[in-house]
Parts: structure tokens; C-alpha cells; sequence
């Protein structure tokens, strides 16, 4: 190697591979060509901190601080050390210095926060992401914590503001959970569950909203609520998280309270419309799963469209459309790994072990 450049790049290749003793000495050798080589040894006690050596991890750290004491990074860096080693009043204090040199230095930010949220000194964490959101009032990220921060001491209007600041600049599913939640901590029902969808129509796996409105559904339940408006933005909700049970169950229940409330037996139906394709889709991927086996048996190609074709024709009852019918074989393939691609509206079947496509394409 004929440079400390040469050098650094050598050793985060040996530091990415988990080979930290080589990683070290690839740095150190960094440091032949300038002894004062700040980026090598943070290297360094990156190095050490891996092999759970945090106080030589932290010397490193603290000559970086000897050539340039303003080093956000390595006071971050020795506080992270020391709460490994457990010390975590000590922790508090380089995060803090660190954010005393950059209020919005990200890496200290999330590391004090979580300490103090363990702790749950949450004023002290209202207080350092206030500093925080001075310098940069747009980081969605800052807004949402400090939400959270002001609903664990209940000051919800607070905390709602500062969901909606959050909102304005990303839309968030994790904003909109956390601002359903607090209006579900004010017993606002009718707003928690419409946060609750609009978190899951961002993602409807996202399993915190689903979990929350299962809580709004316990609650209607066992207090025997008899709002059907209620019950009618609690199906429309489970709806959108495709659980289609509950979102039947709470449309029936709406119609026991009114029977002639206005759209709920519109949206019954859509429900069942979308549990029967729902409740297809196994079945869906069983006929992909046969016609797969069957092209790549015959065939190192097969043009998309024909393959749609040949799925339709086993199984005419399923009701999909050809679009999702061809984003099901895509999703299909990906899910299982299989050695085929997508081309010009073409799937090519890759050379494979015959073997091992008959293991992962089963009939």
C-alpha cells in the first residue's frame, strides 16, 4: 500500500468482513503516513468497540478529541462506548456535549433520546429536541419524538400539534399511528380510528395502528357502545388493514344499532366483495405455482400475457383482473426465489438445477 488512503480502504474491507484485529492494524498502518489521521482512529475505536474493548475504543476516541476537541462524532462515539460498558450518566454527558457542539447532530440526538426515554425523563427530552427543532423546525423525525414525549406527560394538545407538524412535512404511518393514540388517550374514538386508517393506508401490514384498533374494538364491546357511526369508522378502518373479519363484524354491528344507516350496507358489501378476492388468493397462487411447473417443463420462455392466459383458463372462477394476475406471478416469483425474470413482457427461465426447481415449484 502506498498510501494512508490505500490503507483505510483496506481496513474497513476487513472491519466490514468481521476481521477487526486486521482492520486495526490496516488503520494504524494509515496512520504511519499522518500521525494525526482523525478518520483512522475513529476506525480504530469503531474496531475496538466491535471486539467489546470499549476502553481502548474510547482512548482512540478521546485523540481524536486531543487534535480536534469540537469532534461530534467521537464524543457520540465515547458515549456510546460507555453505555455499553453500562455507565450511562456518563453516556448523557458526551451525548449531551456533542449536541452542545451540533443541536441537530442526528447520531447524539437518537442515542440521549432513547437513554432518556428509558429513564423517562421526558422534560429533559422535550427539552433537548426544542434546541433541536430551532435549527431545523422541517425534521419530521424531531417533531414525531417530541409527540411522544409530550403524550407520556399528558399534555395531548401539545403532542397533537406536533404530530401534525410531522405530517406537513412526510407523510408518516408512524405520525398518524401516534396521533391516533393520543386522541385514543383522550377517549376521541371517532379521531383515533381515522389516524389509525390513515397510518395503515400508507401500510396496511403495519401491525401497531392494527393493534390499536383492536383496542378501539375491545372498548366498544365491552362498554356496549351503541354508536353505529362508531362501529361504521371501525369497519372502514379494518377494512383498509384487510381484516375483513372484524370489518364484517363491526358493519353487522352498526346495523343491529340502525338498519337504515346511511351507506353502512354499501360498504358490507364492498367488505365481502374484497374478502372473497382476499380468500382467493392462496388459491391464486396454487394455479401460478401448477403453470410455472408446467412452462418451465416445456420451455425456457413463456410471454407473460400466456401465461395470465393459461392461468385463467385452470381456474376461470378466481376473480382478478389480468393486471393482478401478472403482479401475482411477479410477487410470486420473488417471494420464492425463483431463477426466472421478467424481460420485455417475457418470463426468461433461467438455467437452474432441475432439481431445485422442482423443490421450490411444487406441485
Amino acid at each position: 500500500m502506498t498510501n494512508a488512503t490505500d490503507w483505510i480502504e483496506k481496513g474497513k474491507l476487513f472491519h466490514e468482513r468481521g476481521q477487526y484485529d486486521q482492520a486495526i492494524d490496516s488503520f494504524k498502518r494509515a496512520l504511519s503516513f499522518k500521525q494525526d489521521n482523525t478518520d483512522a482512529m475513529i476506525r480504530i475505536g469503531l474496531s475496538y468497540r466491535y471486539k467489546e474493548e470499549y476502553d481502548k475504543a474510547i482512548k482512540w476516541y478521546e485523540k481524536v478529541l486531543e487534535i480536534d476537541p469540537k469532534s461530534k462524532l467521537a464524543l457520540n462515539n465515547i458515549g456510546y462506548a460507555l453505555e455499553c460498558k453500562g455507565e450511562i450518566d456518563e453516556a448523557i454527558i458526551k451525548y449531551t456535549k456533542a449536541l452542545e457542539i451540533d443541536p441537530v447532530y442526528e447520531l447524539a440526538l437518537i442515542n440521549l433520546i432513547k437513554i432518556l426515554n428509558d429513564k423517562k425523563e421526558y422534560h429533559k427530552i422535550i427539552e433537548v429536541l426544542e434546541k433541536a427543532l430551532e435549527l431545523d423546525p422541517v425534521n419530521p423525525g424531531n417533531w414525531i419524538d417530541i409527540g411522544l414525549a409530550f403524550n407520556d406527560i399528558g399534555e395531548y394538545e401539545k403532542a397533537i400539534e406536533a404530530y401534525n407538524r410531522a405530517l406537513k412535512y412526510e407523510p408518516s404511518k408512524i405520525a398518524y399511528n401516534n396521533l391516533g393514540w393520543t386522541y385514543f388517550n383522550k377517549n376521541d374514538f371517532e379521531k383515533a380510528t381515522k389516524y389509525f386508517a390513515e397510518s395503515l393506508k400508507i401500510d396496511w401490514k403495519y401491525d401497531i395502528p392494527y393493534g390499536n384498533l383492536n383496542k378501539i374494538y375491545n372498548y366498544l364491546v365491552d362498554n356496549q357502545i351503541k354508536d353505529c357511526n362508531l362501529w361504521k369508522n371501525l369497519a372502514e378502518a379494518y377494512y383498509v388493514a384487510k381484516e375483513y373479519k372484524y370489518a364484517l363484524d363491526s358493519c353487522n354491528r352498526c346495523l343491529e344499532i340502525k338498519n337504515k344507516f346511511s351507506n353502512i350496507k354499501q360498504l358490507k358489501e364492498k367488505i365481502l366483495k374484497a374478502k372473497r378476492k382476499f380468500d382467493m388468493k392462496s388459491n391464486l397462487n396454487n394455479v401460478i405455482n401448477m403453470a410455472l411447473h408446467t412452462f418451465s417443463m416445456i420451455a425456457s420462455s413463456v410471454l407473460l400475457s400466456d401465461a395470465v392466459g393459461y392461468i385463467k383458463y385452470k381456474e376461470p372462477e378466481l376473480e382478478f383482473t389480468n393486471s393482478e394476475i401478472k403482479y401475482a406471478i411477479i410477487d410470486f416469483i420473488n417471494k420464492r426465489g425463483l431463477n426466472i425474470k421478467l424481460d420485455d413482457n417475457r418470463l426468461i427461465i433461467l438455467k437452474e438445477d432441475r432439481h431445485t426447481l422442482e423443490k421450490k415449484l411444487t406441485i
